[in-house]
């Protein structure tokens, strides 16, 4: 999540991210972004900072992946979790993105 502050970077700003059944605080740095790791799961990541609005973004999984033909020897070498892992992140990263447009555009109409 990235905050501003009358167009500035907000610094030291309490951000409380809450995914699933897990909650993290952290505070934004210089650049005014809050930044955060979860565990790779489907569900709703939340984020909420005094006086800005919450953003919210849901991470879906893929249902149905196909099984190929192959060995299970290398089906172990695919990373396929790994590329999970990255594809996960960068909608996160996307999310806090769309927060900071957001927030940007809100500090645009407020001065």
């Amino acid at each position: 999540m990235d905050l501003k502050h009358e167009g500035y970077p907000a610094k030291d700003i309490k951000v409380r991210f809450t995914f699933n059944d897990q909650v993290k605080e952290i505070s934004t740095n210089k650049d005014g972004r809050a930044k955060i790791d979860f565990d790779m799961a489907e569900g709703t990541v939340y984020a909420k900072a005094p006086d800005y609005p919450e953003q919210a973004m849901h991470i879906s999984l893929p249902k149905d992946c196909p099984m190929p033909e192959q060995k299970i020897e290398q089906l172990a070498n695919t990373g396929k979790q790994n590329e999970l892992f990255v594809a996960g992140g960068m909608l996160i990263g996307l999310a806090g993105s769309i927060a900071a447009i957001y927030a940007y555009k809100k500090n645009q109409k407020v001065a």
